[in-house]
């Protein structure tokens, strides 16, 4: 039941650390039988959460499961453009406005996608919602990207130009430089 429902909950609206450790406590206190008494467990909560097969009860792990949970929403936000959901579009417009201090002066447009781009965001910003710096975050801690199983001409086509995730980092950007702004504005290049 407490699963279940949760998992609901995190994948509508994400859960907040305060919830997150109030759950905690209410499972302890009820694999544990301590009706809320301070008690220490003879059994760590890790080795419950172990399989049947290891020792443990296959107990839940509401941490890993909300990470899982974010990380199916990145594979939803990382859908090829014709498949994605409207939150996405709207994700990449928050993203791209708590663009790392390094990249506020790239004008908005160039910033496609930072799983498909090199930039990050910074997630400390307020305007950030908690289901995308929790999405944000998994997919830096996995190293989430984008790998085409096959680059067709449509593919191609769409993967940004500017930051692209091929560049390697010796190389310098153009971005402000005479060709770059050239680029930019007078063959409006932003995909390949």
């Amino acid at each position: 039941m407490v699963g279940g429902y949760t998992q609901y909950l995190v994948k509508v609206q994400g859960m907040p650390e305060s919830v997150l450790k109030t759950l905690e406590k209410i499972i302890d206190d009820f694999v544990y039988a301590k009706n809320g008494e301070r008690k220490a467990n003879a059994v760590g909560i890790e080795t419950l959460q172990q399989p049947h097969v290891n020792g443990g009860l296959n107990l839940m792990n509401l941490r890993f499961r909300n990470e899982a949970v974010a990380m199916t929403n990145l594979a939803e936000y990382l859908r090829p453009p014709g498949n994605r959901p409207f939150w996405a579009h709207l994700a990449d417009l928050i993203y791209r406005h708590n663009a790392v201090r390094r990249f506020k002066a790239v004008e908005p447009e160039f910033l496609l996608n930072p799983f498909v781009q090199q930039w990050d965001v910074y997630t400390g910003a307020k305007s950030t919602p908690l289901i995308l710096r929790r999405m944000y975050h998994a997919g830096r801690r996995y190293g989430a990207r984008v790998i085409p199983v096959e680059l067709t001409p449509d593919v191609r086509r769409v993967m940004p130009y500017w930051w692209h995730p091929a560049t390697r980092p010796e190389l310098v950007s153009i971005y402000n430089d005479k060709w770059g702004k050239c680029l930019r504005h007078t063959h409006h290049i932003i995909t390949v």
